[in-house]
């Protein structure tokens, strides 16, 4: 978590993910802003069932995916009420 990777708007990640082990970002948003997180491992073929969790200063849970209907890929939207930086967990179910 000390390291997570700071993500900027718009912006994509490619990555190796290490088994159970999570891997965390940290983006900012502000007031009335929209994000959506979206993990995708089809189209190349990857193992990993990809489980997204977004957690606020505290750690506590505000949004969390394991699979989109029909596929082991996730996807959530929040919407952010003031100004914040959130953590995002990334990990393999």
């Amino acid at each position: 978590v000390a390291h997570a990777q700071v993500l900027t708007d718009r912006c994509a990640v490619d990555g190796v993910a290490d088994g159970a082990a999570s891997d965390f970002f940290r983006i900012r948003s502000t007031a009335d802003q929209r994000l959506t997180l979206e993990v995708r491992t089809n189209f190349i073929s990857s193992n990993l069932d990809p489980v997204i969790r977004v957690l606020d200063s505290n750690g506590n849970e505000i949004a969390g995916n394991d699979d989109l209907p029909g596929s082991s890929e996730c996807r959530l939207t929040i919407d952010a009420k003031k100004d914040v930086e959130y953590l995002l967990e990334l990990r393999d179910s």
